[in-house]
């Protein structure tokens, strides 16, 4: 029976498709409940060392320091470096999670492509003629089977609680755009040109923008080794202000804006590889 149905899947697409669809749109879904604890901890942790940044980069706006900002400042340090090594300490569990979640994120960033086409030909001084291209949006039918079968294997079913279950930002984001990329089998034309992005695409590549700010400050808090070496520099610059050395301050407290700053997912180049380099 098993393998009948094996193959009758194989010999139709288009119903698996349809029901996996379905399955995004309809069901309660998640990720697994390790991958799942995993992020809540690094979100977490990040919150907690943004707050003390922010405290950081309000004392520092000022242009004279004085002796219990920078004992505060050193406080402020201290808390963030005992935060990320905390976070450091599962750093392979970190690394697993973010690289699977950073690499269905690559493959949702291919769904949408973007196609030159020739609107008209415009005649120019003497016998010349330019091409008058615009952008179109496609999805094609191949690229959708492959990239739902994908994101229908990494989410699981979870049970519904009566009370409230604590779920991450990433993952939130991530099962919010799972359900759009179910509706899409309903509400598209594969293979068809369109002029500009339809109602489920727009939605689509918006809620992919969000998934991308929202996983671009862990992807930088492990790129960059949890910020290890930048605390090193800010304590350096505490230092230099306890002893009165004549300093800017924006040069010696590197952790200035830190955890503010978004780096680049524009580089989220092969996650897997840095991972491996920071193992």
């Amino acid at each position: 029976m098993s393998n009948d149905k094996s193959l009758d899947e194989k010999l139709n697409p288009l119903e698996k498709m349809k029901k996996l669809s379905k399955n995004l749109v309809q069901s309660n879904l998640g990720l697994a409940y390790e991958d799942s604890q995993v992020i809540i901890k690094l979100e977490e942790g990040l919150m907690e060392c943004m707050n003390c940044g922010w405290e950081i980069d309000s004392m520092l706006e000022d242009k004279e320091i004085t002796p219990y900002e920078i004992d505060k400042m050193s406080s402020l340090i201290d808390e963030i470096n005992f935060v990320t090594d905390r976070l450091g300490d599962n750093h392979k569990e970190n690394a697993r999670v973010m690289n699977k979640i950073t690499e269905t994120y690559r493959l949702l960033e291919k769904l949408v492509e973007e196609v030159k086409y020739t609107e008209d030909i415009e005649a120019g001084f003497g016998q010349t003629y330019s091409a008058v291209t615009k952008k179109g949006y496609a999805i094609y039918e191949d690229k959708y089977y492959e990239i739902l079968n994908s994101v229908s294997d990494y989410l699981r079913k979870k049970k519904k609680t009566s009370g409230s279950e604590d779920i991450s930002k990433l993952e939130r984001e991530f099962v919010n755009i799972a359900r759009i990329l179910g509706k899409i089998l309903d509400y598209i034309s594969f293979n068809v040109l369109y002029i500009q992005p339809s109602h489920v695409i727009s939605e689509f590549m918006n809620s992919l923008e969000v998934l991308k700010a929202t996983i671009v400050p862990i992807f930088t808090l492990i790129k960059y080794d949890y910020y290890s070496t930048e605390i090193k520099e800010a304590r350096i610059g505490l230092k230099q202000l306890y002893e009165e050395e004549e300093i800017k301050v924006g040069e010696s407290i590197q952790i200035k804006g830190l955890f503010s700053r978004k780096k680049g997912i524009d580089e989220l180049e092969e996650l897997s590889e840095i991972f491996r380099s920071l193992d």
